[in-house]
């Protein structure tokens, strides 16, 4: 089955600088991504998704997603957070936007219910300004962040139940966060996910956070030809994307190598579906 795949643009920021918008796109491109999910981090810098209008016609390449993060540290009337109802606005040649939730407010601690009552009236005006424009935004659970652990935005999903609302596979992250009860976390997932954001990774003090590596998809501990197996034999058809953080060194060779490695664990997964039994036997 075909999948399309794209790359988050996180692996083209490392010690020496961020790549230009150019050329993030022209080595997407050139490798055969499908797509590039982008990152703007926070609303001020919302101005940014301006540009994705023009991507599909230059460079005939699809803008799967835009990242961003909400923190209500800061007052919901700060730029880094109306930036981001800006945008939604603004946007044009995107037509899902990723949300990460750092903080529900000072005091609140990660995944504590208390957040909703913040957070739910901020996506209630969000998905306002979505269903008005189509677009998507998918929730994207971030260890550390408030909304740590998948459950955060499956709950968020429930309580909404708004059709422009869904959520991110970030699978790193849940492996980072505990990684236990695949069965029981795809399954969850799987009827809200709307992408599958693919990484390596182990648990390692090197990596975000002191926590885990985040690096191309065929290394680390994390078995990422399971989690697709698995996924697929679930029923996903959708898009897989190759992420990294903190990787540094050579972008052009570390996403062409996952590019490679995540079309071939499709294509296998595909010829092979009985190999996947055990990840779904919980």
């Amino acid at each position: 089955m075909k999948h399309k795949l794209y790359a988050m643009d996180f692996a083209f920021y490392n010690s020496l600088g961020v790549y230009n918008f150019e050329a993030r796109c022209e080595m997407v491109k050139d490798i055969g991504y499908d797509g590039i999910n982008f990152s703007i981090w926070n609303g001020v810098r919302w101005q940014e998704s301006l540009l994705y209008a023009q991507v599909k016609e230059k460079y005939d390449l699809e803008v799967t997603g835009t990242y961003v993060v909400l923190n209500l540290d800061y007052p919901a009337d700060h730029p880094n957070n109306t930036g981001i109802l800006t945008m939604l606005e603004n946007i044009e040649g995107c037509k899902q936007i990723d949300l990460a939730i750092q903080s529900a407010g000072r005091g609140i601690p990660k995944s504590n219910v208390a957040g909703d009552s913040v957070i739910i009236p901020w996506l209630t005006k969000a998905l306002a300004i979505c269903q008005k424009r189509n677009l998507e935004l998918l929730l994207y659970p971030h260890v550390q962040f408030w909304m740590d652990n998948y459950k955060d935005a499956i709950r968020l999903c429930n309580t909404l139940q708004h059709p422009n609302l869904g959520m991110v596979m970030t699978v790193v992250h849940w492996y980072g966060e505990n990684g236990s009860n695949p069965a029981t976390y795809l399954k969850e997932c799987y009827p809200y996910t709307r992408k599958v954001h693919i990484a390596g990774s182990r648990r390692s003090p090197l990596g975000w956070g002191g926590i885990a590596t985040c690096e191309p998809a065929d290394t680390g501990e994390l078995d990422n030809f399971a989690i697709i197996g698995a996924l697929k034999n679930l029923g996903y058809k959708g898009m897989f994307g190759a992420m990294m953080w903190e990787e540094g060194g050579d972008p052009y060779q570390k996403l062409q190598r996952a590019y490679s490695a995540i079309k071939g664990m499709i294509e296998r997964a595909d010829k092979h579906p009985h190999w996947f039994t055990h990840i779904l036997k919980e």
